[in-house]
């Protein structure tokens, strides 16, 4: 079940006129890539302070919401608050912190979310901007409803009410929305719906139907909660009749269709249950929506628990689990740990215990950030009344200091000129002596790999001529013992003295030549998988590669995928094909690598066969390789082709 609060922070606009006043220089910034000196470069060109901050405010909204280039957004945010600090324009820092308060909102790291929303609205109500107060207000709120600061929350949305003008009907709404949010969070239900209605009364008089489904489902979820599921049922169907929902806001749509299904599974209607929850599920997929494909797994979990197919519903509830735990979402970990709690009666109390912990370990984080939320205030207003203090101070400070240096000015003429002559003769003795141990530690490097050299040749030599001379001297003389003892086992002795001889010449070359070749070991390690299938199995393996390839090119990461790639594929085949050949290819191609693997097996129906861990791992392990799969299966066998894009490995 899925509540769509609209109670995320809302990000600031790139505002149309500034970007097209910019356009060239900023496309040009970014089309080249320019590093921070170069940029700076290129600032240094444009005369007016206001024009130099609004093209770095621009570049950093940029990189925030069209590129989400972390590490560029953080770099050109601190450069324009600081440099908006230096000329005193105000509406420009606060900008620069809603755009911070953002940023961290999106990584749920809340506390640093609230500091530059709070310092935001300071300066938005300094300058008497009480549209955008207003929105960092309600920012704030919704941080602290996020770690159920329910009081704090309330108070802070009644706060931006009253500053907020009267035409700001989309911020009016998102107060109202989230003050139905805090009630529900309380358990104040009548009082939630009382909050809801006066928000779809709003988007009802601006005609946003986007808004309006939103409140619609909202109501529903509180129904929900409240056990009115009729009731909850009917506010959901008004909502999913909402003309173009589905093009307006596909997620919104797959949102109030699995709370319609669900709702229904409450009053003992699941007939068409599984075939609208794949549906859903489909649709989250394609959005990579984490918490709705898990909120849907929950559900269908309710669904074969209802059906009394435990194994199904354990299942489930085991990915669901996992999944939240993987994007670090407790709230559906916990839901997930309770409900399996409820269902394996034999794991119930690992279970819970596992739900206490985390439980207890949250409530505890979440006091922390809710106690973190009043210290931001006041020591941000302590922070904002000294600042103002030191601004005087610095003042009068700057006039002594001015004073100071100009009666300071001859004595450090003086003082330059022959400190400058003292250190260019110490930077001149410095840099020889930089010369002369740079020399030292190459001659050092020399010595020691000349030495390496010399002892692998001596060892080379010794190999090859005492001990390889020895053991033949030995085989001539056994030859020619032949006639006077057992000729078989003579022939053992000459054939395995051989062989020895053949190692040790092929050790003794080894060490001379300095050969370490990486990508025959890679070879090997595949060679040695296909022999040991071959030993287990009736299956002959076949293995043929491109020998004109390096695996040198490629990093390590990729050769153990690819590894785990054949490894996989090969037991497949024992498991399932039938097969009596199985072939492993590796060829290359304008750099991509493919590896193929065939069998000529039975095969399976693509479209029926449902898709198990195993496929699932090789289409994750070729996904994160940057490459792609196809799978290609009749009745006269089945094919896996991966390519891969050949990465150089920067280890090498």
């Amino acid at each position: 079940m899925l509540v769509f609060s609209c109670s995320g922070s809302e990000e600031r606009q790139i505002d149309t006129s500034t970007q097209k006043s910019f356009d060239s220089i900023k496309v040009y910034i970014i089309q080249n890539n320019l590093g921070p000196l170069e940029v700076d470069s290129l600032l240094k060109t444009i005369t007016l302070d206001s024009v130099r901050l609004n093209l770095l405010q621009d570049l950093s909204l940029h990189y925030l919401l069209l590129e989400n280039d972390s590490t560029k957004f953080r770099l050109y945010n601190k450069r324009t608050s600081k440099l908006s600090q230096n000329f005193d324009f105000k509406k420009i820092e606060a900008d620069s912190y809603w755009d911070l308060g953002f940023f961290f909102t999106k990584r749920n790291i809340l506390d640093s979310a609230y500091l530059n929303y709070y310092r935001a609205y300071k300066l938005y109500r300094s300058e008497e901007q009480n549209d955008l107060a207003g929105k960092m207000l309600l920012n704030m709120a919704i941080s602290q409803e996020k770690v159920k600061d329910y009081l704090g929350s309330e108070i802070t949305t009644v706060e931006s009410l009253k500053i907020l003008p009267a035409d700001q009907k989309k911020q009016i709404y998102r107060a109202y929305n989230n003050l139905a949010v805090v009630a529900n969070g309380l358990e104040n239900y009548s009082q939630a719906l009382k909050y809801h209605e006066r928000a779809l009364e709003i988007a009802q008089s601006i005609n946003d139907k986007k808004l309006i489904a939103q409140s619609l489902n909202n109501k529903g979820f509180v129904y929900q909660n409240m056990g009115h599921f009729g009731q909850a049922l009917i506010e959901f169907k008004r909502a999913i009749v909402i003309e173009d929902l589905k093009k307006l806001d596909i997620q919104l749509f797959a949102i109030v269709l699995e709370n319609i299904s669900f709702t229904e599974l409450k009053l003992g209607r699941h007939d068409n249950f599984l075939k609208t929850s794949d549906y859903v599920l489909k649709i989250r997929d394609s959005l990579k929506h984490e918490t709705g494909i898990i909120a849907s797994k929950i559900n269908r979990a309710q669904y074969f628990s209802k059906i009394s197919d435990t194994v199904k519903t354990i299942q489930l509830l085991e990915e669901a689990k996992y999944l939240s735990k993987s994007i670090k979402s407790t709230k559906y970990e916990l839901r997930s740990l309770k409900e399996l709690a409820e269902i394996d009666r034999i794991n119930s109390t690992e279970y819970l215990k596992e739900f206490i912990a985390i439980n207890d370990s949250l409530l505890k984080e979440e006091r922390s950030i809710r106690n973190k939320f009043a210290r931001i205030r006041y020591e941000t207003d302590q922070y904002i009344e000294e600042t103002e203090l030191l601004s005087q101070q610095k003042f009068w400070i700057s006039i002594t200091a001015l004073i100071t240096t100009c009666g300071l000015i001859l004595l450090y003429y003086y003082r330059e000129q022959y400190n400058k002559f003292k250190k260019l003769r110490l930077q001149k003795e410095q840099q020889e002596s930089n010369e002369r141990i740079y020399n030292l530690l190459l001659n050092q490097q020399t010595k020691l790999e000349e030495g390496r050299q010399e002892e692998r040749k001596r060892i080379s030599g010794d190999l090859h001529d005492g001990i390889l001379g020895r053991l033949f001297g030995t085989r001539m003389g056994l030859g020619f013992l032949k006639p006077y003892a057992n000729s078989n086992r003579i022939d053992d002795y000459l054939l395995e003295l051989q062989n020895i001889e053949k190692d040790i010449r092929n050790i003794s070359h080894n060490l001379s030549t300095d050969i370490s070749d990486s990508s025959e070991s890679f070879h090997n390690l595949i060679d040695q998988l296909v022999k040991e299938k071959n030993e287990i199995s009736k299956i002959s393996f076949n293995y043929h590669f491109e020998e004109s390839f390096d695996f040198d090119q490629i990093s390590n990461d990729v050769k153990i995928n690819l590894y785990r790639l054949v490894q996989e594929c090969l037991q497949n085949a024992i498991k399932h094909s039938k097969a009596k050949n199985v072939f492993v290819t590796f060829r290359s191609a304008q750099n991509f690598l493919y590896l193929t693997i065939e069998d000529d097996g039975q095969g399976f129906d693509i479209k029926k066969k449902k898709k198990g861990i195993g496929l699932s791992n090789m289409k994750f392990r070729v996904h994160k390789l940057g490459g792609n799969m196809n799978l290609k299966s009749s009745g006269q066998g089945t094919s896996f082709i991966f390519k891969i894009a050949i990465l150089k490995d920067e280890t090498v």
